[in-house]
């Protein structure tokens, strides 16, 4: 795997595998959505650290040097940091949850 988020009980919540040339995230036990991005899945597995962190669920996430890397360059790419990245598609989301 490229990335897992872990409970304290080192329950596996979420983690990103990469097959056929795409990411792939997954969540509960189940496929919840590939992508060519690897910005994309990132982000999205770290929102879903941070909302089991609200809730009061400590977890760690741990990533691959690739994905990290693939992550950085794309958003690089699109002239942003990752992080500028992952906040921006985090205001994507909440805008569309909204709305």
């Amino acid at each position: 795997p490229h990335a897992e988020l872990r409970d304290a009980q080192r329950t596996l919540l979420a983690g990103v595998v990469r097959r056929d040339g795409e990411w792939v995230l997954g969540m509960d036990g189940r496929i919840a959505g590939h992508s060519e991005s690897a910005a994309q899945v990132l982000a999205l597995i770290m929102q879903a650290g941070e909302l089991h962190e609200r809730k009061g669920t400590p977890v760690r996430l741990v990533y691959s040097d690739a994905l990290r890397d693939a992550a950085q360059a794309e958003a690089k790419e699109k002239g942003q940091t990752f992080e500028e990245y992952k906040a921006e598609l985090a205001a994507a989301m909440a805008a569309k949850k909204n709305s």
